[in-house]
């Protein structure tokens, strides 16, 4: 396909105004923010981030056209909120079972099961080899220590909680795999 001299023209004249026009807009939109953001009620942005290794979510909230002497951009006031994995659930503890000290397994991933209703309370990846496991009601528990990467399982039936507001500490329950 043979494409006259003009048609090339006009294709590389039309992209050089759609680079041009795509500049000054951007160039506008910079000028514009700060009236925009007023007028639109718009105050900053926020980002997320996960701490893998901490198990932690930190949210941080910045304000639009706000800076330090240094340069660091301005948060709001309160912010960064940081909340822990276990702080996400939204659920107090009533109880607590037996500390569970796991040897031969790392990072083991725990199930707790209320035995009278049968509910599946929460299933939990720890991070280390202890673990005090949160319960909320006074029922007797089922407790399974896993790898499932190896299908290994420990269960441990019966456990019963210590309540909250008793003065003993309950037990330790060592499982070696």
């Amino acid at each position: 396909m043979k494409f006259s001299l003009s048609y090339i023209w006009r294709i590389l004249s039309l992209y050089f105004f759609a680079t041009t026009i795509n500049y000054i807009d951007r160039l506008v939109i910079d000028i514009l923010a700060p009236y925009i953001s007023e007028e639109l009620g718009l105050s900053g942005f926020g980002i997320i981030r996960f701490n893998l290794s901490k198990r932690g979510i930190t949210a941080e909230a910045y304000r639009f056209l706000s800076k330090t002497a240094q340069g660091e951009f301005l948060q709001f006031p309160g912010w960064p909120l940081i909340i822990h994995q276990l702080d996400n659930y939204g659920r107090e503890p009533a109880a607590h079972l037996p500390s569970l000290d796991i040897q031969g397994m790392e990072d083991p991933l725990i199930k707790v099961t209320n035995e009278v209703t049968g509910e599946l309370e929460y299933i939990l990846r720890i991070k280390g080899n202890s673990f005090k496991p949160m319960v909320f009601s006074p029922d007797p528990y089922t407790v399974r220590i896993s790898d499932p990467d190896k299908d290994v399982w420990e269960t441990f039936k019966g456990l019963k909680p210590v309540l909250k507001d008793e003065e003993s500490q309950p037990g330790k329950l060592k499982v070696k795999f």
